[in-house]
């Protein structure tokens, strides 16, 4: 739990040809619409991919790692602003995810 209402799952790439993460959060998200009750919840979800590695290498300190970190959450938040600006209940990628994979910018629904 990030705060309020708001989580992070944090994967581990499993090829270097397709997102884990991505993967998840379409499943996340369909589940989520699938739901038809009078009160139901929403999901907004962000996608970012970073190399945790390269973060090692060049953090001198732990502290400089948590702010290195906290630097790539907070792309990940930004995606999940994005999506919730979209009307819920989708994802969206961050610039540096499309980048990564060599993505045309889009959003993801």
């Amino acid at each position: 739990r990030v705060g309020g209402d708001e989580f992070a799952v944090v994967v581990e790439e499993m090829s270097g040809s397709k997102s884990s993460a991505y993967g998840l959060a379409q499943r996340l998200v369909k589940e989520f619409q699938k739901q038809s009750h009078k009160y139901s919840t929403t999901a907004s979800v962000g996608v970012h991919v970073f190399k945790v590695e390269e973060i090692l290498l060049n953090a001198k300190t732990p502290e400089d790692f948590e702010k290195a970190f906290c630097s790539e959450m907070m792309k990940a938040d930004n995606a999940t602003y994005s999506a919730k600006k979209e009307g819920r209940n989708c994802l969206q990628v961050s610039k540096e995810y499309s980048e990564f994979y060599k993505l045309e910018s889009k959003a993801s629904k």
